[in-house]
């Protein structure tokens, strides 16, 4: 199964590390990705705020440690992890990883396509330039049909990152080489 889904963890310890990293797991090797968990003892508090949850997860407590029994509440305002503002046109999240999403999309008219991930101004599609849309990604499509649409997240300091280890590994070499090659002359001498 390919199914993602955003859940709002609600009526849960804001100090209790463990068992909310613990319960994040368990919900995640379900598709669920948690939006408010705490991840600022690793990096930067970045929550989700944008983002619509599908569910509200209640977790039960066990002598005040999460247990991974949650109670579940449907959002009513949730539209779906990507859906268009007119709802003649159709949308389905076809694969979400680390840097491209891609969307099932039949259009009968131009549209905008929302997509339930916080905006990032590194995303980049060929259909169109991703845009704001109330903090969420976004693409106006011009072209009705049946197709699939692609967005890639490529931050500029991923790129600037590759041409610093690039210059760095032939630097390396170029050392190396003339270290070699120091090293046979004194052989000869």
């Amino acid at each position: 199964d390919n199914s993602f889904s955003q859940v709002k963890m609600i009526n849960y310890q804001e100090d209790d590390d463990t068992g909310q990293g613990a319960l994040t797991f368990a919900l995640y090797l379900h598709g669920l990705g948690v939006i408010n968990q705490r991840y600022d003892r690793y990096v930067a508090n970045l929550p989700n705020k944008d983002v619509s949850a599908k569910y509200f997860i209640m977790p039960e407590y066990v002598f005040m440690v999460p247990s991974t029994k949650v109670l579940v509440f449907d959002n009513p305002a949730y539209r779906g992890e990507v859906y268009f503002q007119n709802k003649d046109n159709r949308a389905e999240l076809n694969a979400i990883k680390a840097n491209t999403i891609t969307i099932k999309v039949d259009m009968k008219t131009k549209d905008r396509l929302v997509i339930n991930q916080n905006y990032s101004r590194w995303w980049r599609s060929p259909f169109g330039k991703v845009e704001n849309y109330d903090g969420l990604l976004s693409v106006v499509l011009d072209k009705p049909g049946s197709y699939i649409v692609k967005l890639c997240f490529a931050p500029l300091n991923f790129y600037f990152g590759i041409v610093i280890s690039l210059f760095s590994m032939l630097l390396a070499l170029w050392f190396g080489y003339f270290n070699l090659k120091k090293a046979d002359n004194a052989k000869d001498d």
